[in-house]
C-alpha cells in the first residue's frame, strides 16, 4: 500500500487522536482513510446533483420566453396559498407583492 506524508493542523492532530484514543478508530492511517472516503463520496454526490442541476437550467432555457404576467400569477398563487394558511391558524398576513 502506497503511504504519504502529511502536514497536518495542530486542530486535525487533535482530532485524529481523539479519534484513534476512543476506539472507533486503530490508527491514523484509518482515520485518514475515513475522511477521505467521506471525501471522495461528497464529490461524488456533488457531481450528480450538478448533473441535475445542469439539466433543470438546460430545460428552462429550452422553455422560452416566459408569458407576460407570470410574476402576477406566481404572487396571486403565493398570496392565495397564504391565506388558506392564514384561515387554518387564524392569522392576517399582507400580500406577498414586493414594491421596488
Amino acid at each position: 500500500m502506497p503511504t504519504r506524508n502529511v502536514s497536518l493542523t495542530d486542530k486535525l492532530d487533535q482530532f485524529i487522536t481523539a479519534k484513534v484514543a476512543s476506539g472507533d478508530f486503530a490508527n491514523a492511517s484509518e482515520v485518514m482513510r475515513s475522511a477521505l472516503r467521506v471525501m471522495e463520496q461528497d464529490e461524488r454526490e456533488y457531481e450528480e446533483k450538478m448533473v441535475v442541476l445542469r439539466s433543470a437550467i438546460q430545460d428552462g432555457l429550452n422553455s422560452g420566453i416566459a408569458e407576460p404576467g407570470v410574476f402576477d400569477r406566481l404572487y396571486a398563487y403565493i398570496d392565495e396559498l397564504a391565506a388558506q394558511e392564514n384561515v387554518q391558524d387564524g392569522s392576517q398576513e399582507d400580500d406577498c407583492r414586493r414594491t421596488a
